[in-house]
């Protein structure tokens, strides 16, 4: 899933578990992602169209 995931947000796996483990959090726009993410999981799908 994380991989799958990554792909759609065009990142790398490292990165996304980093992130879960509060290793490495980065500024800016990764911020607004993850709380868009947060408040809807599916949003990336739905933006992009992917279902």
């Amino acid at each position: 899933m994380q991989v799958s995931f990554t792909r759609r947000i065009d990142t790398v796996v490292a990165a996304l578990r980093n992130w879960e483990q509060s290793l490495r959090f980065s500024q800016g726009p990764i911020r607004i992602l993850v709380a868009l993410l947060d408040r809807n999981s599916r949003i990336v799908e739905e933006t992009s169209g992917v279902n």
